[in-house]
């Protein structure tokens, strides 16, 4: 099984498109509190109704289910922040998380 680590961003409200270098372009990209507040609250379960399907069905098939890889809150923050994956750049998510308050409650 395969699921693309910005599917919750998708089911945010912000907009995935990739380019012919299959780089993903996310719109619009989170650059204010403003910004975040105006992200839809994710529910998963209601949300990627698909991906828990997909689970039980290779649940239901294997011996031993595995999840390989979960992209991590910074991975998804850097993706909304910079538009791209975390690197020599993700000094910008690092002061933006550290500024932006967490979602809680």
């Amino acid at each position: 099984m395969f699921a693309d680590l910005l599917l919750p961003v998708e089911a945010m409200g912000i907009r995935v498109r990739s380019t012919p270098a299959r780089r993903p372009i996310l719109e619009p990209r989170i650059r204010t509190s403003e910004d975040v507040d105006r992200l839809k609250r994710l529910d998963p379960v209601r949300d990627m109704p698909f991906v828990f399907e997909t689970i039980r069905r290779v649940r239901a098939m294997a011996a031993v289910p595995c999840i390989g890889f979960a992209g991590a809150p910074f991975t998804l923050a850097s993706y909304l922040i910079e538009a791209g994956p975390p690197g020599i750049s993700s000094r910008r998510s690092r002061s933006c998380m550290r500024i932006l308050p967490t979602g809680g409650g």
